[in-house]
């Protein structure tokens, strides 16, 4: 895996071989604003649409930041639909320890403006094996 970005909120990379995104959010993440959380999430959509990548791990066990009604709109509508044009099919979620932040992530994905299948984990070697295909 290739990391692309590190800082002291979120850490993202990606597998070429495995057509995968990978994102884990860190405990700082609690700091952080709706501006990066935006421009974290166009980055998602800048690296699906210069790799062919289709599948995303999205590591929400250390998210500490409740997606405000407002942000989880304008994800639905700014990012998610180009997730499906680039060829994301498939985006596994490592749940949240956090009660609220977990709904705020779930209450973005009920939008269904999508087409690619959405899973929420406990386990990590679960959402891989789903991911893969196993």
């Amino acid at each position: 895996m290739e990391i692309l970005k590190s800082d002291n909120f979120i850490t993202i990379g990606v597998d070429l071989e495995k057509s995968m995104l990978y994102a884990k959010w860190l405990p700082m993440s609690k700091d952080i604003s709706e501006e990066y959380f935006k421009d974290t999430n166009w980055l998602y959509v800048q690296l699906c649409e210069n790799h062919t990548l289709s599948s995303f791990l999205l590591d929400t066990t250390d998210f500490d930041f409740t997606i405000s009604p407002t942000t989880q709109t304008w994800v639905a509508e700014n990012i998610l639909p180009k997730l499906s044009t680039f060829g994301m099919k498939k985006v596994a979620f490592l749940v949240s320890t956090d009660f609220i932040t977990q709904m705020s992530i779930e209450q973005t994905m009920e939008e269904k403006v999508f087409n690619f299948s959405v899973r929420y984990f406990d386990q990590s070697s679960e959402a891989l094996n789903w991911l893969l295909g196993k």
